[in-house]
């Protein structure tokens, strides 16, 4: 910034100059960066075919056992989860988006049927899949905007300890916040990783209603 504009300098007859161009101010940029924390939900495989998909075009691809009314398989970050995740800094305020359309990369320390679970985002939704290298289904999709925030959809299994526990939570978290970018005024951005987590409760089998008898003589 020129501030030397100004400035003029007199003489005693009255001759003046300004200082354009000699007395320069420049600015250092600010940035937003992740706050400290983390906010996690929870979300039910129970609820899997039991609940209206909200994102995306994928239908459930499994049904699991309802324990109650309250099971969901679906989590929404409120845009005020959004904003508590990330320090504007000067250039505010931010605004919360999907990750670019090309992205993507591995959910890390999540699985599904003991396959791997690749992301990748068309710019609207981010999509989770795995593959046994015969047959690809979609794990989970994500979306965000600025009125509802983001909106996770669980589509079909992730992998638990096979502990035979209904109640058994996930050892690593899913990070939806590295799917976000917060980028302020002029285009400075950060994404929310580690910031917003979705655990997933486990489903386990249980005995049918009924029974059936077989005759043997």
């Amino acid at each position: 910034i020129d501030v030397g504009q100004f400035v003029l300098a007199t003489d005693t007859d009255g001759d003046a100059v300004s200082l354009a161009g000699k007395l320069l101010v420049d600015v250092e940029n600010d940035v937003p960066i992740r706050a400290e924390g983390a906010k996690t939900l929870e979300v039910q495989e129970d609820a899997l075919g039991h609940a209206v998909d909200t994102v995306g075009s994928v239908a459930d691809a499994s049904l699991g056992n309802l324990d109650g009314a309250g099971d969901t398989d679906t989590a929404i970050f409120s845009l005020a989860d959004l904003k508590a995740a990330v320090t504007d800094g000067a250039d505010e305020p931010v605004a919360f988006s999907l990750v670019a359309s090309g992205a993507s990369g591995t959910v890390d320390g999540v699985t599904s049927r003991g396959q791997a679970i690749t992301w990748s985002s068309n710019g609207s939704v981010v999509t989770a899949q795995a593959t046994d290298g015969t047959t690809t289904w979609t794990v989970f999709e994500v979306a965000v905007d600025q009125t509802n925030g983001l909106t996770f959809d669980l589509d079909d299994q992730v992998d638990h300890g096979g502990n035979d526990n209904d109640d058994e939570m996930l050892a690593t978290k899913i990070d939806v916040g590295q799917f976000v970018l917060a980028t302020d005024t002029d285009g400075d951005a950060v994404t929310l990783a580690g910031k917003l987590l979705v655990d997933v409760e486990n489903d386990v089998p249980i005995r049918a209603e009924g029974a059936k008898t077989l005759e043997v003589q």
